[in-house]
């Protein structure tokens, strides 16, 4: 389940410059598709909310979870070939946009 559509990912990606321009020619349209699920799921992982994810979709998902959801994308469609510096795909932004949603754990 993506937390985003297929259509605003491709353009977050700047694979397609319109909603309105035809996706099913993109090469990399199954990969995106992989990867926005991935990014969609390390998103709810961070939120871990399992009450919720069955409710959220590309239609009902806050802006905010939205946007850390094409940040964690545009990290996993960048670096896909694995050679980030960094050891972590939640970046300080990502983090802050996901803060209000984060069920808080309990030590």
């Amino acid at each position: 389940m993506a937390l985003v559509s297929i259509t605003r990912a491709l353009m977050h990606l700047r694979l397609i410059s319109s909603a309105d321009e035809d996706v099913a020619y993109i090469d990399e349209l199954e990969e995106v598709q992989a990867k926005l699920e991935d990014a969609s799921a390390i998103v709810l992982k961070h939120i871990k909310d399992p009450e919720n994810e069955a409710d959220l979709d590309a239609d009902s998902t806050p802006g905010d979870i939205q946007a850390a959801t094409l940040l964690v994308l545009s990290d996993l469609w960048e670096h896909r070939a694995g050679s980030k510096d960094e050891d972590t795909v939640l970046s300080t932004t990502v983090l802050n946009l996901l803060r209000g949603h984060r069920d808080p754990t309990l030590a």
